[in-house]
C-alpha cells in the first residue's frame, strides 16, 4: 500500500490542511493518509494545548468522506516532546511491506537539515514536500545531507530527486488551488468571533464543533 504520513497540531485543523491532504491523497495515489497530531511538539514553544480528544474529533470532522485516513494517537501525551524520527520509526516497523510518504509543507524544506535524526528519516522514508502556487522550495540544504539525491528528474507535475543508493526519493509538487489558512489565524478569528473570517479558514463541521463544544474561548 501507497501511505502517507502527515504530522501537526491541528489545533484547529483549518482548509487548508484539509486541501492539502485531500490534493496530495489524489496526486500520489496514496490509498491511506495517516494524520498524528501532536501534542508536544519539540520545535513550538508556548503551543495552545487543546483536548487532544477534541483534535482527534475536529480531523475526523474535517477528512470525513474526503479520502481513507486513519489518526494517530502515537503523539498524545503531551508531558514529553516528539520527534518525527522516533514517531515514523514506530508507524513503519508494522512488519507489512508498505511504501510510505512523509508529507511536509515546503516551508520546512529550510530547516529540515536541522531536524532531529534528519539523515536516518531519508533513509527510512520518501519525502514529499507540497509546494504553494508561485512558491519554489529550496531543497540545498536536504541534498547537503547526501550528495546521491543531486539527480533531479520531472514525472508528469512532480519533481524528483531520486536516491540511486537508498532508492528513495524527494518528491516536490504543487497544488493548483492554495488556501491561505493558519490554525493561529483561525484561534484569533474564533476570539474574536469573526464569523465571516471563519466560514473561510474553517470547515463547517468543524466550527459547529467549536461553538458546541465551547472551544477556543
Amino acid at each position: 500500500m501507497r501511505i502517507g504520513i502527515l504530522g501537526g497540531t491541528f489545533d484547529p485543523i483549518h482548509l487548508g490542511h484539509v486541501n492539502l491532504i485531500v490534493n496530495t491523497s489524489k496526486i500520489l495515489n496514496l490509498h491511506k493518509i495517516i494524520i498524528v497530531p501532536n501534542s508536544n511538539p519539540h520545535y513550538k514553544k508556548n503551543t495552545i494545548k487543546s483536548n487532544f480528544r477534541d483534535i482527534k474529533n475536529m480531523i475526523k470532522l474535517a477528512l470525513d468522506k474526503k479520502i481513507n485516513f486513519i489518526v494517530s494517537d502515537i503523539e498524545n501525551d503531551c508531558s514529553k516532546k516528539n520527534y518525527t524520527y522516533q514517531t515514523l520509526k514506530k508507524i513503519i516497523s508494522d512488519g507489512q511491506k508498505n511504501n510510505y510518504f512523509l508529507i511536509l509543507g515546503s516551508d520546512y524544506a529550510d530547516n529540515f537539515h536541522t531536524w532531529f535524526e534528519s539523515k536516518k528519516i531519508l533513509k527510512l522514508i520518501d519525502l514529499v514536500l507540497v509546494e504553494r502556487p508561485g512558491f519554489q522550495s529550496n531543497i540545498s540544504n536536504i541534498i547537503n545531507l547526501d550528495k546521491s539525491y543531486s539527480h533531479e528528474m520531472n514525472y508528469k507535475s512532480i519533481k524528483v530527486n531520486y536516491n540511486l543508493k537508498s532508492k528513495r526519493k524527494i518528491l516536490r509538487l504543487s497544488l493548483k488551488n492554495s488556501i491561505d489558512a493558519s490554525s493561529s489565524e483561525s484561534r484569533n478569528a474564533l476570539k474574536k468571533f469573526d464569523e465571516k473570517k471563519i466560514k473561510k479558514l474553517l470547515p463547517i463541521e468543524v466550527y459547529n464543533y467549536i461553538i458546541d463544544n465551547g472551544l477556543y474561548n
